[in-house]
Formats: C-alpha cells, structure tokens, sequence
C-alpha cells in the first residue's frame, strides 16, 4: 500500500512538474498606453472626451518594465462610465450611462456625455493592461491626462 501511495504522489508531482513550464512562459495581456485624453472646447462641444491609445506594449517578464510601442492601436474596445448630477428641488439625483466605443486607424475613440454637470471615468480596455508610463505627453488644460475628468 505503501508503494502504491509514493507512486501516485510520485505521478502527481511529475504532472504537476509538467505544467509549471508553460504557465510561468503564459503571456499576459498586452500593455497599452495613452497619446492622450482630450476634452472638447466647451464652447464647441461640452461633455466630449476624445482619447488616443498607443501600442501593443511588451512587458519584460523578469524586471517587470514595458517597452512601449508609439504606434496608433486600432481596433481596441474601450468601456467608460458617465455620472450625472441633475438637481430637483433642493436634492440631487446621480444617473450613470456606461458607454463605449472602438479606436479607429488613428488609435483615437471620442466619448459624447451628458449635458450639465456631469464626470467621465474610464473603466477598462478591452484585452489590455495599461503600460508605464500611462501618457506620452505632458497634462494641459484640454487635455488633462487623467482616468477621471468633471465637468461642473
């Protein structure tokens, strides 16, 4: 009984040994970053954020650093939720829209909120992990670079 139990153990860490290599040598999603996040100019359009993603970036699975592509990436699904405050009569009630749309050839997906006071928060993209840094270019008032942006 004895040698029965140590073969099976034995047959179970072999397989178990097996299958170590190629899950430690799995990929992960590929990384992505932002050429920007963009708002609209209020007095043209308000409530529209306009957002550019680069990539595919590779990460290095030993130092854990990525190497980011600056090529527009296409074709990505991007998930955002918009929150709006409406006030009636003396309360305020919050109503949420997800919404979502695909990058064009140029890597860029625009975003149409609500009216008033509203806040956009990215959720997710679709297939990818964000790289770092997460943006190429520097924050400016149009485009403030962030996964949240207001507008009251």
């Amino acid at each position: 009984m004895p040698h029965t139990l140590n073969r099976l153990a034995g047959a179970a860490l072999l397989t178990i040994a097996s299958a170590l290599p190629s899950l430690s040598q799995a990929q992960t999603a590929p990384g992505f970053h932002f050429d920007s996040i963009c708002r609209s100019d209020p007095t043209a359009n308000k409530n529209t954020i306009t957002l550019v993603l680069h990539g595919p970036d590779d990460q290095d699975a030993t130092t854990g650093s990525w190497l980011q592509s600056h090529l527009s990436l296409a074709g990505v699904t991007i998930n955002a939720l918009w929150t709006y405050v409406d006030y009636r009569q003396n309360h305020a009630v919050f109503q949420y829209k997800q919404a979502s749309c695909i990058t064009a050839a140029d890597g860029s997906c625009t975003f149409h909120g609500g009216s008033g006071r509203a806040r956009w928060q990215l959720s997710e993209v679709v297939g990818y992990n964000m790289s770092s840094p997460a943006f190429d270019t520097v924050a400016t008032a149009t485009c403030p670079n962030t996964m949240m942006i207001d507008f009251w």
